[in-house]
């Protein structure tokens, strides 16, 4: 609000229209204000997905009569209408130097392999109108970060497309290729609004990725059997049941020094209404104990 009342004009620039090729700003603003476009700046003046006026670089005034056509849109028969609402589209004109990567897969030697590209490409924007259309059909709040994300995937694509019918015979392409690259990115671009100034490309066959050995000690280091040795598994296996019958063995075994012990059932057990063997708490009643069996 200060700058506006010490300069007696309004800012309607964004602030990124430098690092990108468009930006928009939609505002209502005071009629007899100074629209001043610094250099290789362009203005398109819209309304309601409609465009205006197409301004240049340089100072305009934004009064009745330089938008009449607008404010006659917007009065409808008010004669004392001060403001316009206006959608500005904002142009850079400059160069623009971009370099991207993506991987594909394309035909080399009659045989489909994956190739990391190497993009580095020059543009710059030769129609202003189709580059607005191109942009406003995705974001109609065109900024300049999503202005280049369209770019790069609309250059892509072209060159996608370029390779999806070609056979090479190594990861270079020749002088002729190169040409033909270039006259159909030219006529891609051109559909809406853009040129090139430079292109190089670099192909970069992509090998497999060697995963490392597990560290050993991991729960990965599994050493599984092979059929030659499958005999000493066998072994392992047979030793493994004989310590499991020794195991029962010994359980058996305990059982009966624990019965041995407790061969005398004393009056105090009874009264106590405890099993001898396992301790187990007896139904009242009952001739067996109906943990372990044991007759009582």
């Amino acid at each position: 609000m200060f700058n506006f009342f010490k300069f007696g004009k309004t800012n309607f620039i964004p602030s990124d229209i430098n690092k990108g090729m468009m930006s928009s700003n939609f505002c209502t603003f005071k009629l007899g204000e100074t629209l001043t476009l610094p250099e290789n700046i362009n203005c398109l003046i819209c309304y309601k997905d409609k465009i205006y006026y197409s301004l240049e670089s340089g100072s305009h005034k934004l009064s009745r009569e330089s938008l009449l056509d607008l404010y006659e849109k917007q009065s409808k028969n008010n004669k004392k209408l001060k403001k316009l609402k206006i959608d500005f589209y904002f142009i850079n004109k400059k160069t623009f130097s971009y370099n991207f990567s993506y991987i594909d897969k394309v035909p080399i030697n009659d045989k489909l392999t994956k190739i990391l590209f190497d993009v580095k490409i020059d543009l710059n924007v030769s129609d202003n109108k189709l580059f607005y259309k191109f942009v406003v059909f995705d974001w109609a709040s065109a900024d300049s970060y999503h202005t280049e994300e369209l770019v790069l995937n609309y250059v892509e694509l072209g060159i996608r497309n370029y390779f999806l019918k070609r056979k090479l015979s190594g990861s270079t392409i020749s002088a002729n290729q190169q040409t033909e690259l270039e006259e159909k990115l030219t006529k891609h671009l051109n559909n809406v609004g853009l040129e090139f100034r430079n292109l190089e490309l670099k192909l970069t066959p992509k090998t497999k990725i060697v995963v490392a050995p597990a560290p050993k000690g991991s729960f990965f280091d599994v050493e599984i059997p092979s059929f030659n040795n499958i005999e000493n598994h066998i072994n392992v296996k047979e030793n493994l049941n004989e310590i499991e019958e020794t195991k029962t063995n010994i359980v058996d075994q305990t059982t009966q020094i624990d019965y041995t012990n407790n061969e005398t059932f004393t009056n105090e057990s009874a009264q106590q209404n405890l099993c001898p063997i396992c301790k187990c708490k007896l139904i009242t009643g009952s001739p067996y104990c109906h943990r372990c069996g044991y007759k009582i």
